[in-house]
């Protein structure tokens, strides 16, 4: 399963470290849109000439190794991964791995404690934000996170498009056909601003056809409506296919 980056503990992270300043931990950072399988192998034998005077941490470094090695063995590679960030110490008992979706750039250090700047830079960068989809009778959500769009709620209402000869007035029909729109996108509005709290989303981007998409904004909160970057003029079959 990918890791949504606004689940990693950077603070956690960041205060693990070993009291005796001794080069004790590995991360590994590893792309796997390259794989460059003699990667590893060349950095873990730099690490080893570099460490071979200390039998205590060359013991511990083989030890981590294999505990990675056994971690991305059995892990295996997620729809839409692009790479590893794994921090480890056989000396601290010590393992933390994640599968991330943005790209990674290959790197084994061994240090006194974790290197956690690349993936600090990404859970920094890449804020969580949402994607309504949505024309007159028509609605979905979306969350982006962590490199993945993650389908959640879809609306539809069956509006009433063409006026019937023989029926109620021109003018009633719109009145009613006016009111039933406003109805859906008091709904929709309402999904999105639960869902959006609850996924602590950043940024929101409103997408569709027709004078819709600028009408539900009005019918979003100030807390909601602060957050929109972007409002985009599309179809939305020819979006749905896309996303």
């Amino acid at each position: 399963m990918l890791t949504d980056l606004k689940n990693i503990d950077i603070k956690e992270l960041s205060g693990i470290y070993d009291s005796r300043s001794r080069d004790s931990f590995i991360s590994l950072y590893l792309s796997t849109e390259s794989l460059d399988n003699k990667f590893i192998e060349r950095r873990k034998n730099v690490c080893k000439s570099v460490l071979k005077g200390n039998r205590e941490l060359s013991e511990n470094f083989e030890k981590t190794m294999q505990m990675i090695k056994e971690y991305l063995d059995k892990s295996g590679i997620e729809k839409g991964q692009k790479g590893f960030a794994v921090f480890a110490s056989n000396t601290h008992n010590f393992f933390r791995a994640y599968k991330i979706g943005l790209p990674v750039e290959d790197m084994l250090i061994v240090d006194t404690s974790p290197y956690i700047r690349p993936i600090a830079r990404l859970v920094d960068e890449y804020e969580t934000f949402g994607l309504v989809l949505l024309d007159s009778h028509r609605a979905k959500i979306y969350i982006v996170s962590s490199g993945k769009i993650e389908y959640k709620k879809k609306k539809a209402k069956d509006i009433m498009n063409r006026h019937k000869k023989g029926g109620m007035s021109q003018a009633r029909f719109q009145r009613l056909r006016k009111g039933a729109i406003n109805h859906f996108l008091k709904d929709v509005s309402e999904d999105v601003e639960k869902l959006f709290l609850k996924e602590d989303v950043a940024k929101i981007v409103i997408a569709g056809s027709g004078n819709a998409k600028k009408l539900f904004k009005n019918f979003l909160p100030d807390s909601i409506k602060s957050k929109i970057v972007d409002i985009i003029d599309v179809d939305f079959d020819e979006a749905e296919s896309r996303v």
